[in-house]
């Protein structure tokens, strides 16, 4: 996602959910990797409280709405564990090996 120095010409939005959604806890647009290192890292110890995610499509502007959405030179799955019943961490080691 970063390449280089960071992203000219977008953004990628990092939002934290409290376990189980409800609001928004905090909403950040990163233009580059220490800036997305350093908003994900803040939250390592709150694991069991909340949970990160980040848009793996770079923004075009600041906001949430497909509308927002640049471009991505990333493929990705997304798998719902928690729908799904399964252990994330679990899950986790046989995706990473």
């Amino acid at each position: 996602m970063f390449g280089g120095d960071g992203i000219d010409d977008g953004f990628v939005e990092v939002r934290v959910f409290p376990n189980g959604r409800g609001q928004i806890v905090a909403r950040e647009f990163c233009q580059d990797a220490t800036t997305f290192a350093d908003v994900v890292s803040a939250f390592d110890d709150r694991e069991a409280e909340v949970a990160v995610y980040f848009g793996p499509f770079v923004r075009a502007v600041k906001g949430g709405t497909k509308d927002s959405l640049g471009y991505t030179t990333l493929v990705w799955a997304e798998i719902d564990t928690d729908k799904m019943g399964w252990d994330a961490r679990e899950v986790a080691l046989h995706i990473h090996g």
